[in-house]
């Protein structure tokens, strides 16, 4: 059998053959020699499809033979083994453009050559050359391959970011495509549609579009066609949260691709298989898919796709701790991109390898001692930062202030773990100078990188502030704007850094002009917050007198639920402050408030703080019962197990009072267990110091030990150690020093563990504030350990003995050596002290 090629026949199995390529050559060269013009506009398309199977520079001897012919040169002969380089078709298109003239063989080369642009990633030129063929093939009257053009044309926006101009062509080809009746061209512009409508997440509009090519499809038996309607319809699916049926679609779509070698197809199924995985199952259950991808990409020969595909993966190994991989291919990306002379792509994946060795660098554990380890990490931390800075250099100079922005935060981190946060700042502020004038926006996140920084090379806060205040003028001109700005640095200056003092100065600056805009809404939820630092920082009337313009601005504009929020935080301020009835008067008005407003968690949540407040009071437990019971029945309305662990918690309070130890206990230990984890200590220790009152050491024992393996499988050491001060207490006011000391050398042992295990993690910007928090604790704990062993109202026999029983007990699982240390420690911390424990 022979496929015709005008006058010229090439062997049907050339493609299976070994020799298939040398078969296309000799076919070629008498097509040309034979001057066999629609031979030569056969092989073109035959071009197309070795371009599209990684075979460029077979496609490019293709273009330069048929480009010979148009420009009336001599061809002697094409040598396999000396296929044209893809990199020498600019220079013959430039030829063509001046000697050719507008012919169907002329109009089909251009579509090859531009094909073979995309391929090896020459975007620009590849548009440029569909453009010319289109408007070619327009010149010549030849409607099909002018709106197979401007399909292809159209695609290649798309997958360049360009929606709207990929809309626009594609829909052009589609009016040509209807005109002709041209089912098959129909498909292919909707199948490209139904990805645009995705992309502006129309799914109704994709959906139809699918539906209405499932029957010419069908008909037109064609596979490759059909592979890509499933694919297709799979996105659909992962858009409708049919991720089961969209996996079987996309691995019905892979075998199809697979059977038929379709590997354009084939390489985009493979990055939506690895999405779609990363997307449900994690990165690491992605690799599997997300490597041949780009094992395929690296068969087509698509550099850009390739690139972008290693780009990818790199960053799902990073993820996956397999940074000697991600390395890899992000220093081969680099290297592409150069190759392929995209500069800004190239300085994209050098901020990516920079990342990929920061990450390695910080994979080295902190603790480890191993001098080898210790020089590997500060290798690999120099490397980081220096191909960090070459980026951000080079993203600055090519005004892509997105990526040098991401560059700038990731220096932070490295400066932060070299302790060179000093030096960091000094070259943040002077890019963010150099930039003010032309790029205002990116200068103000430079100083803002800059500011936080500077907090952790312990700057006066007083710096940071001013930092903050010029990037957020420097962000905008508007002030209301640069208002909010403020609100979102001391919010953050808040929860990563712990610094409320300057978080309370921040939100004021905010506050100063927030107070005159016409959002008072949104002015009033910034005041709530400002007062609940104010209030952390024991700072109550400040803290009242915000709450209560909270209240005032809320009654003024009938919104109900924030008055519920202002009363619930003034009831809580005045229950603190011991103002027992005026708490439960507010926080009972919040909890109707927050009723009214279908705030349900809201209302439990009120209820159980005034449960919780009667217990104790006067009024008796009767009143008490009564809250609770609201508090429960709201709690179970809202679903919430905060508010569920709330009302228990509030109820355990009760039977606590009534003398039920064993009952209140029971409780607690449910609420350890069904309430928010960050609270499950707090619940534990009420738990424990039940069966403190209740006087059964057996069961507390053991209890304790079981609370304890919790706290250590959960890393919450730390936490729960802070709440067995108060079952300790109970056990010394029995005068039994033994006990006493079992949960007191536990809260010891619980915070030197903590502290040294915790998390210390240069990537999270909150590491600062836990640092903090973490050193606050153990301080706090050694310190309470302290004070018991000096309590003026417990004898001193009492106090010898607890101190020599606590030095027993931690020994048993420190050994006597570390437990004379530890204790020595809690005496050192307990000397720095100027006042006791409140």
């Amino acid at each position: 059998m022979v496929e015709p090629t005008g006058q010229v026949f090439l062997a049907e199995d050339w493609r299976d053959r070994e020799d298939g390529l040398q078969l296309v050559v000799e076919a070629l060269l008498s097509a040309y020699r034979y001057d066999d013009i629609p031979g030569l506009i056969n092989f073109v398309d035959i071009g197309h499809e070795l371009s599209f199977h990684g075979l460029e520079f077979a496609a490019a001897t293709i273009a330069h033979a048929a480009a010979q012919k148009l420009l009336g040169n001599e061809l002697v002969d094409l040598v396999p083994e000396d296929f044209t380089n893809p990199g020498a078709l600019p220079e013959l298109a430039r030829e063509l453009a001046d000697r050719a003239p507008d012919s169907d063989l002329y109009g089909r080369l251009l579509g090859l050559i531009a094909d073979i642009y995309r391929h090896v990633g020459m975007s620009e030129r590849a548009i440029q050359a569909y453009k010319d063929a289109a408007a070619m093939f327009d010149r010549l009257g030849r409607l099909a391959p002018a709106a197979t053009a401007r399909q292809s044309l159209g695609a290649l926006h798309f997958y360049l970011g360009d929606l709207d101009q990929a809309e626009e062509l594609t829909k052009q080809a589609e009016v040509i495509f209807t005109k002709l009746s041209d089912r098959q061209g129909l498909v292919e512009v909707r199948l490209n549609q139904v990805e645009y409508a995705l992309q502006r997440e129309d799914v109704a509009q994709a959906t139809s579009l699918l539906d209405s090519v499932a029957t010419p499809i069908s008909e037109l038996r064609d596979g490759h066609l059909s592979a890509s309607w499933r694919a297709h319809s799979a996105l659909v699916d992962i858009q409708q949260g049919e991720v089961d049926a969209a996996r079987e679609k996309l691995l019905a779509a892979l075998r199809s691709c697979r059977r038929r070698q379709d590997l354009e197809l084939e390489v985009v199924v493979l990055q939506n298989l690895a999405k779609l995985t990363r997307d449900t199952r994690g990165p690491s259950a992605s690799l599997r898919w997300a490597r041949q991808a780009l094992l395929v990409a690296q068969r087509l020969k698509e550099r850009d796709r390739e690139q972008s595909l290693a780009r990818s993966l790199a960053v799902d190994l990073i993820d996956t701790g397999k940074f000697e991989e991600a390395i890899e291919l992000l220093q081969r990306t680099v290297e592409i991109n150069i190759e392929l002379d995209s500069p800004l792509d190239a300085a994209q994946a050098q901020a990516d390898l920079g990342a990929a060795l920061l990450s390695k660098a910080l994979g080295v554990a902190e603790t480890n001692a191993d001098i080898l380890a210790i020089r590997e990490r500060d290798h690999l931390l120099e490397q980081g930062i220096v191909t960090l800075t070459g980026a951000f250099e080079k993203l600055d100079q090519f005004e892509d202030y997105e990526w040098a922005t991401r560059c700038a935060g990731n220096l932070r981190i490295a400066w932060t773990a070299q302790d060179r946060a000093d030096f960091g700042v000094g070259y943040l502020e002077r890019y963010a100078e150099k930039a003010r004038v032309r790029a205002p926006t990116y200068s103000a996140s430079l100083l803002r990188i800059a500011a936080f920084l500077g907090l952790t090379a312990k700057r006066d806060m007083s710096w940071a502030i001013m930092r903050l205040q010029e990037a957020a003028e420097a962000s905008s001109s508007d002030p209301v704007d640069r208002a909010w700005q403020l609100v979102a640095d001391a919010s953050r200056i808040n929860s990563s850094y712990n610094e409320l003092e300057g978080a309370l100065a921040i939100y004021d600056k905010a506050l100063d002009t927030l107070r005159h805009s016409s959002d008072q809404i949104g002015y009033a939820n910034v005041l709530n917050d400002s007062a609940l630092i104010a209030a952390a920082l024991d700072h109550l009337d400040d803290a009242r007198i915000r709450l209560h313009e909270v209240e005032s601005l809320a009654i003024k504009s009938g919104n109900r639920a924030l008055d519920a929020l202002a009363k619930g935080n003034l009831g809580e301020l005045s229950l603190r402050g011991n103002q027992q009835e005026i708490g439960r008067e507010y926080l009972t008005a919040a909890a109707t408030l927050a009723a009214a407003v279908g705030d349900v968690e809201g209302a439990s949540t009120a209820w159980s703080s005034i449960a919780n407040s009667l217990v104790n009071s006067d009024e008796g437990l009767d009143l008490a019962k009564e809250a609770a019971a609201n508090a429960a029945e709201y709690a179970e309305q809202s679903g919430s197990t905060d508010a569920n662990a709330r009302s228990t918690s509030a109820l355990a309070s009760i039977r606590f009072a009534e003398g039920d130890y064993l009952e209140a206990f029971e409780l607690w230990r449910d609420a350890s267990r069904s309430g928010p984890a960050e609270k499950s200590a707090t619940y534990q220790g009420f738990a424990l110091d039940a069966l403190a009152h209740g006087g059964d050491w057996t069961r507390y024992s053991r209890e304790l030990d079981k609370f304890t393996r919790a706290a250590q499988r959960s890393g919450t050491q730390m936490e729960f150690g802070e709440e067995l001060w108060t079952s300790a207490m109970t056990w010394l006011r029995t005068q039994s020093a033994r006990r006493a000391a079992k949960p007191l050398s536990y809260s010891v042992l619980l915070a030197a563990e903590g502290y040294t295990k915790r998390d210390k993690n240069p990537l999270d910007e909150s590491q600062v504030a836990k640092d903090m928090s973490a050193l606050v604790s153990t301080a706090k704990t050694f310190a309470a350990a302290h004070t018991f062993m000096e309590l003026e109202d417990v004898p001193p026999a009492l106090r010898d003995a607890l101190n020599r029983h606590m030095t027993a007990q931690m020994a048993k699982i420190v050994g006597l050596s570390d437990a004379e240390m530890l204790m020595a420690q809690v005496a050192e911390v307990g000397r720095w002290r100027d006042e006791p424990l409140s």
